[in-house]
């Protein structure tokens, strides 16, 4: 599931994302509540993601990150992303994967 390079600043176009597992199927987000963490490479920094994060479509594990203008800040990123269930199962967590945000001119 790799991320789109964003530009510092810009909340259009935010990502829309698909949750693989290691062997290529995806997760089932359905009823899920999708979270995530922004860990800043150059200082160690971890934040929430401030923008919205909504399933798009559960069965095939798409879901859209709507940016919040804390989120596209000029650095590189790890990012984790977290699907929280109503039905109990513990949350289902990605892998960890870079994010890169470029200068605006």
């Amino acid at each position: 599931m790799p991320l789109a390079t964003a530009v510092d600043g810009a909340l259009i176009p935010g990502q829309t994302i698909t949750w693989t597992q290691i062997d290529g199927s995806v997760q089932d987000l359905r009823d899920a509540t999708i979270s995530g963490l922004l860990v800043d490479l150059r200082n160690g920094n971890t934040r929430a993601i401030a923008g919205t994060l909504v399933v798009a479509d559960g069965e095939n594990g798409i879901y859209t990150w709507s940016y919040d203008l804390t989120d596209v800040v000029v650095g590189v990123y790890e990012v984790q992303f977290t699907a929280t269930y109503p039905t109990g199962v513990s949350p289902a967590k990605t892998f960890v994967d870079s994010w890169r945000v470029t200068k605006s001119l």
